[in-house]
């Protein structure tokens, strides 16, 4: 979400302003206080772990690279209609390494799981390309930039709920800070700028003060309209 943020700046010209500017960095930081403590596997490297972090970093670059891509595509086709294209493509790649005979051994609630793991991905894509259709990359970004705070918390609460099927990561007191400062500076860039307001044409300026409004010509009809085109008989 940060890098589309960066995008909508450099790349669509976006106008950044006002309390943008200072929700941008809180945002920054607030994520990495957020995963300050898988940062340092990341530098110092050679684990397992931070290979599957950068592998998530590439595919970050990725997904932005993509969502710059839809911004792009949308001003000729429609959100939903990409979006079927995207997934239609996403399917012929995806069925070579794909066994769907493992989901007829799910049983009742897994099934359950997995159809609504696919709804809410169709759905939620489809919703996500319809506001980049509507807002600025800048302000998709910073929404979207608060996913893992939900993603956080309803891990928590399902291992209440669900202690045998979900495990919650732990969480320090950094870690929650940094949480509400993602929550406000997500909400900082992406409502801290209101609509601009379009001036008046020409046309619908009001007149000088003292002045009438000047009076509309009247209309020919459409016989005097026919009559003044055609050459007169002598």
């Amino acid at each position: 979400p940060l890098l589309v943020v960066a995008a909508g700046v450099f790349v669509f010209g976006e106008h950044v302003g006002g309390l943008q500017f200072v929700g941008a960095p809180m945002l920054f930081g607030g994520i990495l206080l957020f995963f300050h403590d898988r940062l340092g596997e990341l530098i110092r490297g050679g684990s397992t772990q931070a290979a599957g972090i950068a592998l998530i970093a590439v595919a970050a670059m990725t997904w932005a690279a993509f969502t710059v891509a839809q911004k792009r595509l949308l001003h000729a086709y429609g959100s939903f209609r990409l979006m079927g294209v995207i997934y239609g493509v996403g399917v012929l790649l995806v069925s070579p390494f794909a066994a769907p005979a493992e989901a007829l051994r799910l049983e009742g609630w897994q099934a359950l799981v997995l159809l609504y793991a696919c709804m809410t991905t169709v759905l939620g894509y489809g919703l996500f390309s319809e506001a980049l259709k509507r807002w600025e990359a800048s302000r998709v970004g910073a929404v979207v930039a608060v996913t893992p705070l939900f993603t956080f918390a309803l891990t928590h609460l399902g291992s209440r709920v669900f202690p045998a099927h979900v495990t919650a990561e732990p969480a320090d007191g950094w870690s929650v800070i940094g949480g509400f400062a993602v929550v406000i500076g997500s909400a900082l860039a992406a409502l801290g700028r209101g609509p601009i307001a379009s001036a008046p044409t020409p046309a619908q300026a009001p007149p000088p003060e003292g002045q009438a409004a000047p009076a509309a010509e009247p209309q020919p009809l459409p016989v005097q309209a026919a009559q003044s085109q055609c050459p007169s008989r002598s």
